[in-house]
């Protein structure tokens, strides 16, 4: 068995899985991710569920850069000095091997293992939560680098005079359709009191919501843009979007497909990337970690 471990900028997630990438039924769980002494919570965590179970080998996706050495280099969004040295840190806790790898580029080995792309060969995952992030699947293989900076779909800049974000840029995708961006455009057109979730904006849509539909309909727009400039560069088969404010669901995609298809070069040769939900969507990241050590 092997222990999975996803480290959000919101929560934690960890599973304990089998080689058949199954979680065992008491999992996964997942805890708030702590603003301060991250890794070594993180280690005393998940020494206690290496005791108790009979794991081999850890796999660690994380909303970070890491080097191919297990080191994150950065972390927009986590409260964690850098650079760290994580897989060798927690491999001494733990006494397994550690395997990390950025969170975008788990999602996206997980579509591959598990979901029906793996009759793709060039596809991309674009992970939408409290950051925007993603993944490449090129010619069969992911597209990584030795910085861990591969992918960093999130921080496409549409607009260089644009809402500034976090990695301190300003007019990227994230800026525009990450979670605290979208709260905050639809807190802005509603009356109060506020919303503070994208979920609770998903549930404003399902419920006709106005504004919760004007909100995903930018979040498309602005999505798929995103995926244009992906498509002239890479030329993907398909993409797929996942994370928590895909909950934003068919008013957003379809936003996001009128866009990319107005856009981007392949119209030209009527190859247009389709655009697909990723089904399992809650724990892809953490699946993905999984496949690192399977």
């Amino acid at each position: 068995m092997i222990l999975a471990v996803d480290i959000g900028g919101t929560r934690i997630k960890y599973g304990v899985m089998t080689p058949s990438g199954s979680f065992l039924s008491s999992f996964p769980r997942q805890i708030v991710t702590p603003q301060s002494g991250l890794i070594e919570a993180l280690a005393v965590l998940l020494s206690g569920v290496a005791k108790a179970f009979p794991v081999r080998a850890a796999g660690i996706s994380i909303a970070a850069n890491v080097n191919r050495e297990g080191v994150v280099l950065h972390a927009t969004n986590l409260g964690m000095p850098c650079p760290v040295d994580l897989c060798g840190f927690l491999s001494g806790k733990l006494g397994i091997a550690v395997k990390a790898e950025n969170d975008g580029n788990c999602a996206a080995l997980a579509v591959f293992r598990f979901e029906e792309a793996v009759a793709q060969r060039t596809f991309v995952v674009i992970t939408l939560g409290t950051g925007v992030g993603g993944g490449i699947i090129c010619n069969g293989g992911l597209l990584a680098s030795d910085a861990g900076a591969a992918a960093e779909l999130g921080h496409i800049v549409l607009d260089p005079a644009g809402p500034g974000c976090p990695c301190g840029k300003r007019g990227c995708l994230e800026a525009y359709i990450g979670e605290a961006a979208l709260v905050e455009r639809y807190n802005r057109e509603k009356a109060q009191p506020p919303l503070k979730t994208a979920l609770e904006i998903s549930t404003r849509l399902k419920e006709g919501d106005k504004t919760a539909a004007e909100v995903a309909c930018f979040a498309g727009e602005r999505l798929g843009r995103g995926m244009a400039v992906i498509s002239d560069i890479i030329s993907p088969d398909a993409f797929y979007i996942a994370g928590g404010v895909a909950g934003l669901g068919g008013p957003m995609l379809t936003a996001a497909e009128k866009t990319l298809s107005r856009t981007c070069f392949l119209r030209t040769l009527n190859r247009v990337p389709e655009i697909r939900p990723v089904r399992e969507r809650k724990w892809l990241s953490l699946r993905g970690a999984g496949v690192l050590v399977l």
